[in-house]
Order: C-alpha cells, then sequence, then structure tokens
C-alpha cells in the first residue's frame, strides 16, 4: 500500500514537472513569434 502510494506521488509529481516544462516551452515559443512579427 505504502509503495503504491509512493508510486502515485512520483507518477504526479513527473506529470507536474511535464505541465511546467510545456507552459514554459509554450509561452517560449509565443514570446518569440511575437519578436518575430515585430521585427518584420
Amino acid at each position: 500500500m505504502v509503495l503504491f502510494m509512493h508510486e502515485l506521488l512520483s507518477i504526479q509529481s513527473l506529470l507536474k514537472f511535464y505541465i511546467i516544462l510545456h507552459m514554459i516551452y509554450i509561452i517560449s515559443y509565443i514570446q518569440t513569434k511575437n519578436i518575430m512579427t515585430m521585427v518584420k
């Protein structure tokens, strides 16, 4: 049971990490696009 809980926690933390990385990627992508349009 404890092991199962630990697995759940690790999966949840991995998911959070993945979501944060994804958000950073999207934000940087949008900023890059904005800079490109401003330069033109």
